[in-house]
């Protein structure tokens, strides 16, 4: 069943609505204005796309067992519905719409010419809506060409199918981009600055994930990615320098750099510096030397 279809013969079909298509069956367009319903929309062959027009709505929608949703789904507010999947819908408040249902051949089409996983990439974009420019122009372009039945208007629509697709593909492109881009990488330097300036205390992960703008779940895992790295791992590497330099200085005790550092006392310094180093702390200590008088 084409979307088309199933709009006239379901809960839809009580709404207002203005529908255009053309020969060929392309794209067919429906301008909709939609009272607050909770409908499910079956599983579609066609590449299904709403365009808000008006109104402002609280959204829910289910695909396979997940619930995802939007506080406000306003105007300019674009969602793409999986092919070949049911989708459930809850949204409460009154709104309009601009639907627009791509024929699965002619996506098919499109792919099997580009070489490109169209379908595929087309169906994640049901996780979210999105706002995009080129994407809303390329839209209410291809309802405009929808008012003529003629054969050029079904060769504009072939285009303007086109650039429906690679709109909304570029917009994919550019989401992933920009959450790659987001992600902080876990910083050494800055890591090292922080512990070095608070070794007298315990040190969270929470802390260190903080400070690097992570959860402390994707802290851990990052760090371990990208440096091989655990954070006590870091912490204690850090102690252990510190601890280096002061030793080979000369100037204060055992104890003295054991109480700065966060160790319990003396005795776990030594065995976490020899631990960690294969020496004992005395040895590092400059040897005195006395002279002859």
């Amino acid at each position: 069943m084409h979307y088309a279809e199933f709009y006239r013969t379901s809960g839809y079909a009580r709404f207002d609505r203005k529908e255009r298509g053309i020969r060929g069956g392309i794209i067919h367009g429906i301008r909709a204005d939609q009272r607050g319903h909770a409908f499910t929309d079956p599983a579609m062959r066609d590449v299904v796309i709403g365009l808000t027009l008006a109104g402002r709505t609280a959204a829910r929608w289910k695909v396979g067992s997940k619930w995802r949703e939007t506080a406000c789904r306003c105007r300019g507010d674009i969602g793409v519905s999986p092919m070949d999947e049911p989708v459930e819908f809850d949204v409460p408040r009154p709104h309009s719409l601009l639907i627009l249902s791509v024929s699965r051949d002619f996506a098919e089409t499109v792919a099997q010419e580009k070489s490109l996983d169209v379908l595929d990439r087309l169906n994640t974009l049901h996780r979210a809506y999105l706002q995009d420019a080129s994407v809303e122009a390329a839209m209410r372009r291809c309802w405009d060409a929808l008012a003529y039945d003629d054969a050029v208007s079904e060769l504009r629509l072939d285009g303007l199918g086109r650039l429906l697709i690679a709109a909304l593909l570029e917009q994919l492109e550019a989401t992933v981009t920009q959450r790659e881009a987001t992600k902080t990488s876990v910083s050494l330097a800055l890591l090292e600055d922080y512990v070095r300036s608070h070794l007298g205390r315990r040190i969270s992960v929470v802390e260190l994930a903080a400070i690097c703008g992570n959860s402390p779940t994707t802290f851990r895992r990052r760090l371990h990615k990208e440096h091989g790295l655990t954070p006590y791992a870091i912490v204690q590497d850090i102690r252990i320098q510190v601890a280096t330099e002061r030793l080979r200085a000369g100037r204060d005790s055992l104890s003295q750099i054991a109480l700065d550092l966060g160790f319990a006392d003396q005795a776990h310094f030594s065995r976490a510096y020899k631990a960690r180093t294969g020496v004992n702390p005395t040895s590092l200590r400059p040897k005195r030397t006395f002279s002859r008088g």
